[in-house]
């Protein structure tokens, strides 16, 4: 079975630039100090930074089977073999930045699976919620009320 490390980024109200909230983290780690506090509505402190959920304009998780590290070093040596190559098959000396450095780049080489974890907006709730939400409803807290008066009733009539 492969262990996934999971790296998650938030890209802030009025930037367009994407910051770290958490890399090599493991799904459970993922879970609760990401997924859980967005779901809630509550601010994501981790690795003694807190960014703020009403900052947040996208959320970003990506998992790949090795760390940070060993990633951006396996896409830094894909991408210098690619500007090797063009420079060899050419005349022209293609010169570019190269690649690996940046902790973002993880979103470019790393499976996105932002859905998986991610699929309301914050604050949405959790299951837990969600079904403490429901059934504090006056509408199915009546009805169930009327239910177990009937099999109360019912059960009292077979007594008799």
């Amino acid at each position: 079975m492969t262990t996934y490390r999971f790296h998650a980024f938030a890209r802030l109200k009025n930037t367009e630039e994407f910051r770290v909230l958490g890399l090599d983290l493991s799904k459970s780690e993922l879970k609760s100090k990401i997924c859980k506090p967005y779901k809630a509505g509550k601010d994501i402190y981790i690795s003694s930074t807190i960014t703020r959920i009403a900052d947040i304009q996208q959320l970003s998780i990506v998992r790949s089977q090795h760390n940070a590290k060993v990633e951006l070093d396996r896409y830094g040596e894909e991408h210098a073999a690619l500007i090797k190559k063009q420079n060899e098959g050419s005349g022209l000396i293609v010169l570019g930045v190269f690649r690996g450095n940046n902790p973002l780049e993880l979103m470019e080489c790393c499976e996105n699976v932002t859905d998986t974890f991610i699929a309301d907006a914050p604050g949405s709730g959790t299951f837990v919620t969600k079904t403490y939400a429901f059934f504090h409803n006056q509408w199915i807290i009546g009805i169930g009320l009327l239910i177990i008066g009937i099999l109360i009733g019912k059960f009292l009539d077979a007594g008799t």
